[in-house]
Order: structure tokens, then sequence, then C-alpha cells
């Protein structure tokens, strides 16, 4: 498929128009941003959207929080933020037996935390809504934090029986392709 293509156009570059939108660039500021409060949201149909936060707790209480199936928290930054968010997830009690799964919703303003996404009916694409599933099935690092399902005693290496693994799943790939006679590829 090719569309919104024309071979023939050729863009006349107007280096003056270059240089003066080059002089107008703004700084990028870059850091790391903490979050400033837990906060809950309610109805109050005073506020706009029909939305109010009320601040719970500071959020300098977060790695406090234990949260389980069907939990949820809301981090206030008190600001406008552009970017990534990184999370450290730590298990706790007993050996996790599954993998976690997550629900990430970002926004502006309360109603669009408060209100689910499914009853979207906006002008814009849905797909511009905040939110991810995430989970760990996919991740594979060596850090304090990941879950093991090989051992669970808490000082020893969780390195080398990943490894194992790793070194066990290449060797039965490897006999596979030679099974199909795939080995070359």
């Amino acid at each position: 498929m090719n569309i919104q293509a024309n071979p023939s156009h050729q863009v006349k570059r107007n280096t003056r128009f270059e240089d003066i939108a080059n002089s107008l660039k703004p700084k990028l500021y870059t850091g790391t941003k903490a979050p400033k409060s837990i906060i809950g949201i309610s109805r109050n149909p005073e506020k706009i959207h029909g939305w109010e936060t009320e601040v719970l707790k500071s959020a300098s209480e977060l790695p406090n929080e234990v949260l389980g199936k069907g939990d949820s928290l809301i981090l206030d930054f008190a600001d406008h933020q552009v970017g990534y968010l990184t999370l450290n997830v730590v298990p706790i009690g007993s050996p996790p037996d599954a993998p976690l799964h997550m629900r990430l919703t970002l926004g502006e303003t309360p109603v669009e935390i408060a209100e689910p996404f499914s009853n979207y009916d906006g002008w814009i694409s849905s797909s511009w809504l905040q939110e991810e599933v995430v989970d760990n099935r996919n991740i594979v690092e060596d850090d304090e934090s990941w879950w093991s399902f090989i051992d669970w005693q808490p000082d020893l290496n969780k390195q080398a029986p990943s490894q194992t693994i790793l070194i066990y799943t290449l060797r039965r790939a490897i006999q596979l392709a030679e099974e199909l006679g795939k080995n070359e590829e």
C-alpha cells in the first residue's frame, strides 16, 4: 500500500526558516520527578468534570504500601509530567505463584483517573488514552526486586538458576532446529 506518497514531489528547503525555528527551540529540562501525595478521588458536582481529589497521605509513605489483587492507589505528582515511569515492585509474604499483572492509568485531571476508559466516547481516538496493562512475564534481570520461581531464599543468587534455564532452553532450541533440518538458520 502506497498512500500519502508523491515520488515526483521535491521539498524546497528554506534555510532562513530553519535557522529561525532552531533559534526558537525551547530548552529541554530533564530530571527525576517523584510523586508528592497518595490521593483519593470522589464525585463532587461542584467541581470541574464532577470529580475532586483529597490528599490521603504523603508519597513518602509509598514504600510502606502493600497492594494485593484488586487494590489500587493514585499518585499525584502535583504537576504535569512528560517522560517515562519507573517502578520498583517487590513481592511480599509467601513466594508469588503467578506473574505480576497491573493496570496503569495516567491522567492530568481527576476525571481521567476516575472514569473508566471503556466508557470513553470523545472526539479524539481512544488510542490517546493513557492506560497501560503491565505484567512481568518477560522481565529477566538480576535484581533483588524480581520474582524468582526457582528458589525463594532471599540471600541466594538468582542469576545461577536463571542462567541454567537459559542454557537448557538454548540447547533444546538447537536440538529442535537440528531435528527440523534448520540448524543453519
